[in-house]
C-alpha cells in the first residue's frame, strides 16, 4: 500500500514538473514577443534563468523608450515544482517583472491608475530607473503596454 502511495506521488510530481514546465516556458514566450512588439528595439540579449523560471533580457535602444537600453528580469513562479510552489506564492505572490531604464530618468510622481496595485518598487536614481511589479497570468497585455507608454512618457 504504502508503495502503490509513493509511486502515486511520484506520477503526481512528474505530471505537475512537465505542466508547470509548459505553463512556464508559454508564458515567457508570450511576455518576451509583447515587449518585442511594445519597446521595438534595435537588438536583444536574453539569458534564461533555471531553464524555466524566467528571463533575463537587454533591449538595446529601443525606439518607443528614446533609445535607451532596457534591461528586462521576468521571475515566474516555479509552477514545475509542487513541493516549493506554495511557499513561493507565499513570498512572492506571483509573478513579477523588473525593468530598469537606463539613461538619466525623472518619473512622474505617481504610477497610471492601472498600474498602481501591481507596483512593488520603484527605484529612481541619478542613471537608472528600476520599476517592480506583479504580473497578472490571464491577461498581461494591457499591464505591460500601460508600463511601457509609463516609461516613454519618463524624461
Amino acid at each position: 500500500m504504502i508503495l502503490l502511495a509513493a509511486l502515486g506521488a511520484t506520477l503526481l510530481l512528474i505530471l505537475v514538473f512537465y505542466r508547470g514546465q509548459k505553463t512556464n516556458l508559454a508564458f515567457a514566450h508570450q511576455v518576451a514577443l509583447l515587449l518585442e512588439t511594445l519597446t521595438q528595439p534595435e537588438a536583444v540579449k536574453y539569458l534564461w534563468l533555471g531553464g524555466v523560471l524566467g528571463f533575463q533580457a537587454l533591449y538595446h535602444r529601443p525606439r518607443r523608450l528614446g533609445h535607451r537600453d532596457l534591461k528586462v528580469t521576468l521571475l515566474l513562479l516555479p509552477r514545475h515544482t509542487l513541493l516549493y510552489l506554495p511557499i513561493a506564492w507565499w513570498r512572492h505572490r506571483g509573478d513579477r517583472i523588473l525593468l530598469t531604464l537606463h539613461g538619466p530618468v525623472s518619473l512622474p510622481e505617481s504610477p497610471p491608475p492601472g498600474l498602481h496595485p501591481l507596483l512593488r518598487r520603484v527605484d529612481k536614481e541619478s542613471r537608472a530607473c528600476t520599476v517592480e511589479l506583479r504580473l497578472p497570468r490571464n491577461h498581461p497585455e494591457p499591464v505591460l503596454r500601460s508600463l511601457i507608454q509609463w516609461l516613454a512618457s519618463c524624461s
